[in-house]
């Protein structure tokens, strides 16, 4: 069964077509549906931009599909993990196939290796502005390393890059753990487009992965958005 929020479902159909963008509020982050989108706002201003497909719900038909074994749901029918989780590109470093299996309830980052990317574009934005991408991760075995690589680009070109990786040593079956890197544009240079790039370094076992979002904001600013709060209780899921 799709994993669903009453959040997200709104989201989708005002944000991005065609696809779902990231949640307009994230588990642990309820701040986060309360910032102003980018585009409507001045570059002085903390703001969100959308990440198509960064709650791994699929596209914004993807109610037509089955997803794991469904009986009552006999005249769906399948589509893969590749499939499911574009704009994304599932890189199967280890082989396994995963990417041409059958999408199911969940995404996971199959095996050691593996990674997701996917290239942003950015609003226009003239000053001095860094960009701040959230992930959650959980390993089933309690024991990965993921790493976020970020790309700024001015078209085809690279103009700032960083990485940073998180060790995971408690089993989960599920995306809790934060994931959060940041880079700074360079002075002088509007960047077009935020490749982000999500991998699993090291361990064994599934990596499950889920709100993916961005941030912009001053370098110097405080985002209080940015903070977990322990005691929002995450978003509730419901399937259709």
């Amino acid at each position: 069964m799709m994993k669903r929020t009453t959040l997200s479902i709104l989201f989708g159909l005002c944000g991005t077509t065609g696809l779902h963008a990231a949640s307009n509020d994230v588990p642990w982050h309820p701040g986060v549906g309360r910032l102003p989108t980018c585009e409507s706002v001045s570059v002085e201003r903390t703001c969100r931009i959308a990440v198509p497909n960064g709650d791994f719900e699929g596209p914004e038909d993807d109610g037509v599909y089955t997803h794991g074994y469904e009986p009552l749901k006999f005249w769906r029918w399948p589509h893969s993990v590749a499939e499911h989780i574009s704009p994304w590109v599932y890189l199967d470093h280890a082989g396994t196939g995963y990417a041409l299996a059958e999408a199911a309830d969940d995404i996971v980052l199959k095996s050691v290796g593996d990674a997701i990317t996917q290239s942003i574009a950015l609003p226009p934005a003239r000053g001095t502005v860094g960009y701040t991408v959230h992930a959650h991760v959980g390993a089933w075995s309690g024991a990965n390393d993921v790493r976020m690589e970020l790309t700024l680009l001015d078209t085809d070109r690279a103009v700032a890059s960083t990485n940073r990786t998180v060790q995971l040593r408690s089993p989960s079956s599920t995306a809790s753990r934060e994931l959060v890197g940041w880079v700074e544009a360079p002075v002088g240079v509007m960047a077009t487009d935020l490749r982000i790039s999500i991998a699993v370094q090291a361990g064994w076992g599934a990596t499950s992965i889920d709100d993916v979002f961005i941030v912009r904001a001053h370098p110097d600013a405080y985002v209080p958005e940015l903070q977990p709060d322990p005691t929002a209780s995450r978003i509730r899921r419901w399937s259709p």
